[in-house]
């Protein structure tokens, strides 16, 4: 996932998020082949009142489009795409600087002809806050 945020001057626990999103998954049993998941999301973050100075938690929703494609050994491979709304939460990690680590956890439902394809991505990692 790559994502790339900033925070409009006019509201201070407001941020505005978009993300990216790659994902490519082993099918294996009856159905050998894998999953590809391609995709992205431009969404709001809350800033909540955190306990301390170093934790930050936040909720973030957002709208987007991704396409899902399912290849199978020996059948037709299938492809989709849809409009995705996304959910969740996370905690923002202060670290040095402009460092700071975050873990987050989101629902995203993509909706295509063929019925809603949804994910319960986890997600950690580090990430550059603004200057500003």
């Amino acid at each position: 996932m790559l994502g790339v945020a900033t925070r409009p001057l006019s509201v201070p626990h407001m941020g505005l998020r978009v993300d990216a999103m790659y994902g490519r998954t082993p099918r294996e049993g009856l159905e050998t082949g894998h999953t590809t998941l391609v995709g992205g999301t431009a969404g709001i973050v809350w800033r909540l009142p955190g306990d301390g100075p170093n934790v930050r938690p936040y909720l973030i929703t957002g709208l987007g489009m991704y396409g899902v494609s399912v290849t199978r050994a020996g059948l037709a491979s299938t492809s989709r795409t849809g409009i995705a709304w996304s959910g969740g939460g996370g905690l923002s990690l202060v670290g040095v600087g402009p460092a700071l680590g975050f873990v987050e956890a989101r629902f995203i439902t993509i909706r295509t002809s063929g019925g809603a394809t949804n994910l319960f991505p986890l997600s950690a990692g580090f990430a550059v806050r603004e200057p500003w």
